[in-house]
């Protein structure tokens, strides 16, 4: 499976960013979780799962008028994520196909990595409503990617 460096990168509002040297999606604040739910996804797929859709993991960033579903398949160390655009409808009303708006394969714990760097960097607005939930899910992918590298083979 063909890899592709893709980069994630956030701010303080929510918004996310992700690029490709070919496409780019650029994301508003999420009314559902953004990058905890995010997170929730890859972890699962850290711990072996290898499909998290939002249908199960919440892998969804929702915000008028729509919501994005992010699927992400995990194939042995790659991981091919799509992002899929639902007009007017919200987490658990999507009925039908979205348009897919992102597609790129990379590797898992880079993607992994960018994704606990881009939590750590919104932990210093400890102000925000959403912090302890972001501290705990920074937490859980920092753990579940350190056991991932110490079950890898020297």
């Amino acid at each position: 499976m063909d890899r592709t460096k893709v980069g994630l990168s956030s701010d303080a509002d929510g918004r996310l960013s992700i690029t490709t040297a070919d496409a780019s999606l650029e994301l508003p604040r999420s009314f559902s979780g953004g990058l905890v739910d995010l997170a929730h996804a890859v972890i699962l797929l850290l711990r072996g799962v290898e499909r998290a859709t939002g249908e199960w993991a919440v892998a969804s960033w929702s915000i008028p008028p729509g919501t994005y579903l992010w699927t992400l398949d995990r194939h042995e160390q790659t991981v091919s994520v799509s992002v899929e655009w639902f007009p007017g409808q919200f987490l658990g009303t999507s009925t039908g196909k979205g348009e897919l708006v992102f597609h790129a394969e990379c590797g898992l714990r880079r993607f992994a990595v960018q994704l606990k760097n881009q939590l750590q960097g919104l932990l210093a607005d400890d102000a925000n409503p959403s912090f302890d939930l972001r501290l705990s899910m920074y937490r859980k992918l920092d753990d579940t990617l350190r056991e991932e590298n110490s079950a890898r083979p020297d």
